[in-house]
């Protein structure tokens, strides 16, 4: 059995990992995770469908990637039980490399919200999002130098984020407040906006043939 609230998957070194982030809280209107979230990621053997271990990395941890080193990194959220910049109760992100079934790495961000989390082609430089607000512009992780952007690399509001592997665009996705429409922009690899187009309610993940 996982833990509470969890939330993504992947196959790794044979395992699978989940992501556990945590339950809503009725007493704050479900606007966040109750006591702080859940802080671990499950391994599950799939012929066995035991759970092997159970790593603690940081608070509300969520999307999965595995870079060029075959290193798995996973966002972890943090905690804005208010939605307020600069809460003293706010506790920031961060990006979490594991390897062999253990933790290997913790790199903390500035920022609460680190999720949506996608790689480029290369499978050597992270995108994710990130901000104290529900704007959410899109910032990056360099595997290489361990430096995260200190501006965003796309300062949008973005809901969704996805990264087509074959050409390593970026595409962004705006909920438009849960209108009638939601919106998808694409861009190049370095930022360039390429075009938009209109979707339905709250495009919110990416899938690439």
């Amino acid at each position: 059995q996982t833990k509470t609230g969890p939330e993504y998957l992947i196959e790794y070194q044979g395992k699978i990992y989940v992501s556990n982030s945590g339950g809503l809280d009725e007493s704050v209107g479900n606007s966040m995770v109750t006591d702080f979230g859940d802080s671990t990621i499950t391994i599950i053997n799939p012929l066995t469908d035991e759970v092997e271990k159970t790593l603690v990395v940081g608070n509300n941890p969520n999307a999965f990637q595995i870079d060029k080193n075959g290193d798995l990194w996973v966002s972890c959220l943090g905690y804005l039980p208010n939605y307020i910049s600069f809460d003293p109760n706010n506790i920031s992100g961060k990006l979490v490399r594991i390897r062999d079934e253990e933790v290997q790495e913790i790199i903390d961000l500035e920022k609460v919200g680190a999720q949506k989390m996608a790689i480029n082609p290369a499978k050597n430089l992270l995108y994710f999002l990130q901000d104290d607000t529900n704007f959410n512009p899109v910032y990056t992780f360099d595997v290489d130098t361990k430096m995260v952007s200190t501006t965003p690399f796309i300062d949008v509001a973005a809901y969704g984020l996805g990264v087509n592997p074959s050409n390593g665009h970026i595409f962004i996705g705006d909920a438009n407040s849960f209108g009638e429409t939601g919106e998808v922009s694409e861009y190049d690899e370095n930022g360039g906006f390429i075009k938009s187009f209109f979707t339905s309610i709250g495009p919110n993940g990416f899938i690439f043939k």
